[in-house]
C-alpha cells in the first residue's frame, strides 16, 4: 500500500503572503485531488441531546473530550514527528483564507485519516 506523505506534500510550511480562497500554496492537494476521496466517504456526526445531564456530568464530558484531544495529539505525534506542525499550518492556512472549500477538504482528510498521512483512491 502506498501512502502519501501529507506532511511534506500537502501541509508544507506556509510561505508568507496572502492567497486567494481558491488558490493553495504549492504542494497542497487541490479540490480535484481531495474531493473524490471525500465523495467516497460517509461522514457521520454524532450530536446527542445532552440537556438531561447534570452539571457534573457535563463537566465530565468536557474533561473526556479534552483527554481525547490529548490522546489524538500523542497518536499523531508518534505516527509522524511533524504532525503537530502540519496540523497547525493547515489550520492557520484554513483560517487565513477564510475557511474555503479547498482547505476544508484538507481538514476533513486530516481528520478522516487521523493525522497527516492520507491514501488516494488508487491505493
Amino acid at each position: 500500500m502506498i501512502r502519501l506523505m501529507v506532511i511534506s506534500s500537502l501541509f508544507i510550511p506556509m510561505c508568507s503572503g496572502i492567497f486567494a480562497a481558491d488558490q493553495l500554496p504549492e504542494g497542497y492537494w487541490t479540490p480535484q485531488q481531495s474531493q473524490p476521496i471525500l465523495d467516497k466517504t460517509l461522514m457521520v456526526r454524532l450530536a446527542p441531546d445532552l440537556s438531561h445531564l447534570s452539571q457534573q456530568e457535563r463537566q465530565t464530558i468536557d474533561l473526556l473530550l479534552q483527554v481525547g484531544e490529548i490522546i489524538q495529539d500523542l497518536h499523531e505525534h508518534t505516527t509522524h514527528a511533524q504532525a503537530r506542525k502540519a496540523r497547525a499550518n493547515l489550520m492557520a492556512l484554513h483560517q487565513n483564507l477564510g475557511t474555503p472549500h479547498a482547505t476544508q477538504n484538507l481538514v476533513d482528510l486530516y481528520r478522516l485519516f487521523k493525522g497527516p498521512i492520507a491514501n488516494t483512491l488508487q491505493n
